[in-house]
């Protein structure tokens, strides 16, 4: 995914893929030179994942 794409979906907080699993981006904070996006499990069994922090190049949009 995009930069600005990951940028949409945290503003809108449309439901991102990671690691073949569902997550919503939190927050956005800049690290150095780099972007890194909190994100927190949805779903059914999100009490069973942590909360991540990720690039913008591991997530990818939800398919309607």
């Amino acid at each position: 995914m995009l930069y600005s794409q990951a940028i949409k979906a945290l503003k809108e907080q449309t439901p991102v893929y990671c690691i073949g699993r569902k997550y919503r981006i939190k927050e956005n904070k800049v690290k150095s030179r780099y972007h890194v996006f909190v994100i927190e499990p949805i779903g059914p069994r999100a009490n069973q994942y942590e909360t991540l922090k990720v690039g913008a190049d591991s997530l990818e949009l939800m398919e309607d």
